[in-house]
């Protein structure tokens, strides 16, 4: 079963909704809201969750890959890395 993640609403601001919803995720991340190793909810989840599109979603998911914080693993979801270890 996916983590849940804490419920939280993302705001328009100056920055990208991208990036907002990627700073989001990271801040939960790295407070270990979410653990290293915990399988995140669904691409389609993550829109409802959140109220964004999945380009959206897949933007911000691309750049924590990016960053280290999140592992893509091809039909089986989206993890959470160590982000101390993965770097």
């Amino acid at each position: 079963m996916a983590k849940s993640l804490v419920e939280t609403k993302v705001t328009m601001d100056d920055r990208a909704l991208y990036k907002t919803l990627c700073h989001d995720l990271r801040r939960q991340i790295i407070s270990r809201q979410v653990q290293p190793g915990d399988k995140l909810p669904s691409i389609t989840a993550l829109c409802q969750q959140y109220g964004v599109s999945s380009i959206t979603v897949r933007a911000a998911v691309r750049e924590l890959v990016g960053e280290g914080l999140l592992e893509s693993r091809p039909r089986s979801g989206l993890y959470v890395r160590d982000h101390i270890t993965s770097r």
